[in-house]
């Protein structure tokens, strides 16, 4: 998978915030060419998340397909099997260092990751929290489930990029 740049993030997020009724599209969309993401943005994982939590995650969740996809326009349709793969792979790396801070876990993960520009998009929405909203348990579950979803594209890409035409 290709390298998602800085300027093709802020580009993305700009346009996300242009207005509600583009917002509403962009969801649509991504509803249609990803559904086993948007399944899983709106799972019964998160039924505790406040709405602004949730509404922020599926804001990270917008972002980083919107992005992944100006790269890679005809990036595959994410599986369940992917995404499912992805989440147990880092809440394994999370649990195993249990008695760690926040901050740790997140340098731990960014250490060596491939798409670190996409991942600090997460990271800096739930640390730049200036309202507080978003409570600690909510923080390290969002940031996870964005990286899982990240890592899952990536899935999905280098397999599709490996198929023989």
């Amino acid at each position: 998978m290709k390298f998602i740049e800085q300027d093709i993030i802020d580009e993305v997020v700009e346009e996300l915030s242009s207005s509600a009724e583009k917002q509403q599209e962009l969801i649509e969309q991504f509803q249609e060419d990803q559904p086993m993401i948007f399944t899983y943005l709106f799972s019964e994982s998160f039924d505790s998340f406040t709405e602004d939590e949730k509404d922020l995650l599926l804001f990270i969740g917008l972002v980083n397909w919107r992005a992944i996809t100006r790269v890679h326009p005809d990036c595959p349709e994410v599986t369940e099997k992917m995404l499912n793969d992805a989440e147990e792979e880092n809440w394994e790396l999370i649990e195993d260092m249990k008695h760690k801070s926040f901050q740790h876990k997140l340098d731990f993960l960014f250490e060596g990751y491939p798409q670190e520009d996409l991942l600090a998009v997460a990271e800096d929405m739930i640390i730049d929290d200036d309202d507080q909203f978003i409570t600690q348990v909510a923080k390290e579950a969002i940031f996870i489930s964005a990286k899982s979803i990240i890592d899952a594209f990536v899935t999905a890409i280098d397999a599709g990029e490996s198929k023989p035409d």
